[in-house]
């Protein structure tokens, strides 16, 4: 190639790049125009976030308060009690009381499931 068919090349290529980043910069400048005007689109995303989340504990807490009752019935059964012999407030700590296991065994779980997970992965 000659200088000339050189320097044409060049010139192409720098038209093309100045064309590229002269478009990006107005893609930019749109995004941001359409985004800095509309916050709603940000805020529609944190709230359908916050809401999957309150879902998903709601979920969650529904199954340990059935297991805490499935656990009470089963203690009650073993005892041959019924639960008019006890009160309201006794009921209530005993519930607390099986809550605070129920939790524990899932944490316990949760850690062993992740250092399981860890293991494997090493």
């Amino acid at each position: 190639m000659t200088s000339n068919t050189n320097d044409i090349v060049v010139a192409i290529f720098s038209l093309i790049f100045v064309a590229l980043l002269v478009g990006s910069i107005y893609l930019i400048r749109f995004l941001y125009r359409k985004f800095k005007n509309n916050m709603s689109i940000k805020e529609k995303l944190v709230s359908i976030k916050s809401k999957t989340i309150d879902k998903v504990i709601a979920k969650v807490d529904t199954k340990i308060k059935e297991r805490e009752l499935l656990s009470l019935k089963a203690e009650l059964a073993r005892e041959h009690k019924n639960i008019d012999d006890y009160s309201n407030e006794e009921i209530n700590l005993i519930l607390l009381d099986k809550r605070e296991r129920v939790i524990g065994k899932i944490k316990d779980k949760s850690l062993l499931g992740l250092l399981i997970t860890l293991i494997i992965g090493i």
